[in-house]
């Protein structure tokens, strides 16, 4: 992604690793062979079945070089073929690309069009080892990340409204629809203690109370958010009729909030979101109660893992 524009670049899409994905189909179980939880810090992962194998990466990659070098695809196809046994409902449908800036991070999409809009889901999966995440076979270098066998990788995924698809360039890139403006209002602090202060969290935090129905509790899943200046929606069901469960929800849910986002941004601008500012009071009277039915089987489980370290798991 080119920060300064949010444009959302398909550097290279690799035909051995699509050439995989092509061939995926998931299980016709309706149950998931993975679970989605978050960490005592917010961050999402996702956890698998059983144990696979994460073999080391270069630490280092020029982020120029919009092509993976040396053996850096063998070594994602080996990642992607346990996970496809694993879990295939997640890929199914999917297709990767390789993000130069981000080069420890799996990246797959798929487009869809719906009701005069397209819509980009991206998953990214993030193959740096994290603390608690596994069992380390071969320490970290100065040049090669662990080796290391685990259930579970840091996650993010998205529906992202673009207003402007452009598949045929070179390389492929999308422009996200940015219905908001710019999140950064200021700064505190002096010299290296100076920090900005942006308002992306507090608008995520308002979009997802807001359309969420009264009393669920979903923290610390966000399932509307602030990204790339955009208004964009999180699944927690990643297989095909998933996804297409939550576009069918995002799509009658965006035309409602995108023409008050300029509202809502003025209310947090002034104060940090709290359910008793008035303009959210005002706008949950106009949320229409059908769109609280997509909800009613969703539960998030806090539980203390075998570290004792809290951890929260969505139920569904």
């Amino acid at each position: 992604m080119n920060q300064g524009s949010s444009q959302i670049t398909l550097y290279h899409r690799s035909p051995q690793l699509n050439d995989l994905l092509r061939a995926v189909k998931g299980p016709a179980s309706a149950s998931p062979g993975y679970r989605i939880r978050f960490n005592q810090t917010e961050e999402m992962f996702l956890l698998f079945p059983q144990e696979f194998l994460v073999p080391p990466f270069p630490i280092h990659h020029d982020y120029r070089r919009s092509t993976p070098t040396g053996d850096y695809e063998k070594k994602i196809a080996g990642v992607l073929e346990q996970l496809l046994v694993l879990s295939p409902e997640i890929f199914e449908g999917l297709k990767y690309f390789f993000n130069p800036r981000e080069a420890l991070k799996m990246n797959f999409y798929q487009l869809f069009a719906a009701e005069g809009r397209t819509f980009l889901f991206l998953l990214k999966l993030d193959l740096f080892f994290h603390p608690g995440q596994g069992k380390v076979l071969k320490n970290a270098t100065n040049d090669l990340t662990q080796e290391y066998r685990t259930r579970r990788l840091h996650a993010e995924c998205d529906l992202i409204p673009v207003r402007q698809s452009l598949p045929d360039a070179n390389p492929p890139h999308f422009l996200p629809e940015q219905s908001i403006s710019n999140t950064w209002i200021g700064q505190r602090g002096e010299g290296y203690q100076t920090q900005g202060i942006w308002i992306d969290q507090e608008l995520t935090k308002f979009f997802s109370r807001l359309l969420l129905p009264t009393g669920v509790r979903a923290y610390p899943y966000y399932p509307f958010n602030c990204r790339y200046k955009a208004f964009c929606h999180a699944p927690y069901n990643l297989s095909p009729a998933g996804r297409r469960k939550h576009l069918g929800l995002f799509c009658r849910i965006y035309p409602f909030l995108t023409p008050r986002i300029s509202l809502i941004e003025n209310a947090v601008k002034q104060e940090r979101f709290s359910e008793d500012l008035e303009t959210f009071q005002s706008l949950k009277k106009e949320v229409k109660p059908p769109w609280f039915e997509f909800w009613k089987d969703f539960k998030i489980r806090a539980f203390l893992n075998d570290e004792d370290k809290k951890e929260y798991e969505i139920e569904f």
